[in-house]
This record gives C-alpha cells, structure tokens and sequence, in this order.
C-alpha cells in the first residue's frame, strides 16, 4: 500500500464511510477505490479531487502526495499569489485577463 492510498483509506474509515458509500458519493467504483488505497491502481486527479473534498482532505496535499504537483509547484504559485487575499474580485479579474492575453500573445493560453 502506498502512502496515497494509506492515508485515503485511513480517513475513509475515520469517517466510516463503506467503500460502496464511497463510491455511491463520487461515481467511483468500490473495486476501483479498493485497488488505489490498495496502491494496485493509480488515482487520477479528477477522483482524487472528489475524494479530497468528501474525505474533507487539503486537495492540494493530496495532489502532492500523488505526485501530481511537487513542493516547487507549490513555492512558485505561493510566491505569485502571495498578496492576492488583499484584491477584490474586479482587481483579480483584471489580473487574470491579463495573464490570460500574455499567454495568447506567446501562443499558449486559451
């Protein structure tokens, strides 16, 4: 078993929750969710979200933990973000349209 799945598999039975109510709750089949506590099977990061926010898990900590993100990731995007709890809403707007244009002008935004 890897840590992963340890430590979903741990929380799953703190709340008591069944793999079948598990699996009722996110559309992720019991023998699947079984083979990733299990560490048989990889956790994809759409079910590894579902799980973060039922288990009421950091998503963020789980994405590290499944190797989907590393500390680096992290330290870059706190440093960048650092002071955006202090905008408002239009002030983050703004923001994010103008990440959104330098990322068309170099070709790789949406």
């Amino acid at each position: 078993m890897n840590n992963l799945g340890k430590r979903l598999k741990e929380r799953r039975e703190q709340l008591k929750y069944s793999l079948k109510e598990v699996s009722v709750k996110t559309g992720i089949t019991d023998s699947r969710l079984c083979r990733i506590e299990n560490g048989q099977y990889p956790c994809q990061a759409g079910d590894l979200k579902q799980l973060g926010i039922l288990y009421n898990l950091p998503v963020i900590s789980l994405f590290l933990d499944a190797g989907f993100l590393d500390k680096k990731d992290i330290e870059i995007y706190q440093h960048v973000f650092s002071d955006v709890s202090e905008l408002d809403d239009e002030e983050r707007e703004q923001i994010q349209w103008l990440i959104s244009h330098l990322a068309k002008k170099k070709g790789t935004g949406k």
